[in-house]
């Protein structure tokens, strides 16, 4: 026996009918799943949407973290929606400072 001591688990005959209990609820869930992955793979089909638009990314890619916003010309600076607020409200704060300090 390879369990704690502390396991909880059943003595004898009682423990071979959890563990069939417990395979068999493993296997009915790996069962669901492989019938969700073939329906999911079905209404793709169907739907005749191209394998490029479902592929993985790359190894190694990163996406960016640019927040909600329209693609910028200069895509070095591209900033989402979020990012432009943040950054004209922190302009506009050191504005306001350096007027008062004036």
């Amino acid at each position: 026996q390879t369990d704690s001591p502390s396991a909880a688990l059943p003595p004898g005959e009682e423990r071979s009918e959890q563990f069939v209990l417990e395979v068999s609820e493993y296997f009915e869930r790996l069962d669901a799943i492989h019938g969700n992955i073939r329906t999911a793979i079905a209404h793709i089909r169907k739907a005749r949407i191209a394998p490029s638009t479902i592929n993985a990314p790359p190894l190694g890619f990163v996406p960016p973290s640019f927040g909600v916003g329209l693609p910028e010309a200069d895509a070095s600076i591209a900033q989402g929606f979020q990012e432009c607020r943040v950054e004209r409200d922190a302009w506009k704060s050191i504005y306001e400072a350096l007027i008062e300090k004036k």
